[in-house]
């Protein structure tokens, strides 16, 4: 029997589309960093920081995709919204 101090942690994999017309599977976000170092006189040095999503393809191969790329199609959102 469940109260409320139980916390479930679920791992779930979402289907989504990727780039309009790719179908992958989401399995998590993660955040990944890299230094930036100036080339140019006018570029600015330091730690770039950013969102990406580990996508998994048809042919089993994995991708890191940018939040903008992917467009989830399971229609989770209307079970908290509604229709």
């Amino acid at each position: 029997m469940s109260n409320l101090m139980d916390i479930t942690v679920k791992k779930e994999i979402r289907p989504c589309i990727v780039d309009g017309s790719t179908p992958a599977l989401f399995h998590c976000w993660s955040e990944e960093s890299y230094i930036h170092i100036a080339v140019l006189k006018e570029d600015v040095s330091g730690v770039v920081k950013g969102t990406v999503g580990i996508l998994e393809f048809k042919d089993g191969h994995i991708e890191k995709r940018k939040p903008e790329d992917i467009q989830f199609t399971d229609k989770l959102f209307s079970q908290y919204i509604g229709k």
